[in-house]
């Protein structure tokens, strides 16, 4: 399998065909969204607790950076917004679950216009939003085998929790720590079972979507296929697994170097304007600066997760459609000097 030539033809596809970044965009809202709430909550401690004791005129001491003061301000202030939080959180969380099924729709739109481009017919984000709606359940059951094992190990890992150490301090006692680090030890075999079980089970669930999507095999039917193909393609889809996850890796660490300066100067910047605008406000300032960064941030990572979303599924399509002998002409997409023009085509002619 000629993995570089895939890999520049998932690049065209991504670059060039319009559809699809209104398609990676919508998939990866709901990352954004994490993305944007993780930001302004993950604040650096050192910066936090300083705004919100400024800002709490009640506080009745000076604010030193002492490690139990800057629990005590930050709890202190969450309890004081608990309404505005609690609401806040209700918001996100349904925000969530809308944009969680509109992700799987447009995830599997992707993949059927990334299909179309490689047979040569003009791809289209609505075709793909009905495709995506289409098939929701037969993919959202696929995605959930992959999710299964991280699952359990989340739900064995909350009972544990609760039985050694929130049920002993809703009864009023300590937890014991012998028992805390008993029952760490005794899940950490888990724990690397289940990492174990996730590479397989990512590349086999990538596989089976495709069958599922563009073989319209019901889910079981989708799976089993996958597993018969990357039996008999055990290195193509390790090394294909291996290529998309170190690309990613490296992109990934370039995003955060470039996304964080630009972050840092767009937070100066709203500060300096901030600071002018309240009259020397340090707390509302730097509130107004916080959530502008958080906000910037948020966008150039749906930017980036759109670009790489896209590339992925690409990639995932190509190496299905070859190992499935699904070719056209001498490739999966044709020759690459034909892959641009026929993008193009497909840029300009398909819109939305």
């Amino acid at each position: 399998m000629e993995y570089g030539r895939i890999v520049s033809d998932a690049w065209t596809v991504t670059v060039r065909t319009r559809p699809l970044w209104w398609l990676g965009a919508i998939a990866s809202a709901q990352v954004a969204l994490f993305a944007v709430v993780v930001a302004g909550l993950s604040v650096p401690m050192t910066v936090l607790p300083q705004v919100v004791a400024a800002s709490d005129r009640s506080a009745a001491v000076a604010f030193d950076g002492s490690r139990e003061q800057v629990l005590l301000t930050v709890a202190q202030w969450l309890g004081n917004h608990l309404g505005a939080i609690t609401i806040g959180a209700a918001i996100v969380f349904s925000v969530g679950i809308v944009l969680g099924v509109v992700d799987v729709a447009a995830e599997t739109g992707i993949v059927t216009q990334v299909n179309a481009v490689a047979e040569k017919r003009v791809a289209s984000a609505r075709a793909g939003m009905r495709d995506g709606f289409r098939l929701w359940w037969r993919v959202v059951a696929l995605l959930a085998l992959a999710a299964l094992p991280s699952l359990t190990y989340m739900l064995v890992m909350a009972i544990a929790m609760t039985l050694t150490v929130s049920l002993p301090l809703y009864l009023g006692n300590q937890p014991d720590p012998g028992a805390v680090l008993l029952t760490n030890l005794a899940l950490s075999p888990l724990s690397v079972v289940v990492s174990l079980m996730a590479v397989p089970l990512y590349a086999l669930v990538q596989l089976g979507v495709r069958f599922g999507i563009l073989d319209d095999l019901e889910w079981r039917s989708a799976f089993y296929s996958a597993w018969r193909l990357a039996k008999a393609n055990l290195v193509e889809v390790a090394l294909t697994y291996a290529l998309v996850g170190l690309v990613t890796m490296l992109a990934m660490v370039a995003f955060v170097v470039v996304a964080s300066a630009c972050t840092a100067i767009l937070g100066g910047l709203v500060l300096g304007v901030a600071l002018a605008a309240t009259a020397g406000d340090v707390a509302s300032a730097g509130r107004i600066a916080l959530w502008g960064a958080a906000g910037s941030f948020a966008l150039l990572f749906l930017a980036f997760e759109a670009v790489m979303f896209v590339w992925q599924s690409s990639v995932w399509t190509l190496v299905w459609r070859d190992r499935t002998g699904r070719r056209s002409g001498s490739h999966v997409t044709g020759r690459a000097s034909e892959l641009p023009r026929r993008v193009a085509a497909s840029t300009t002619e398909g819109g939305l």
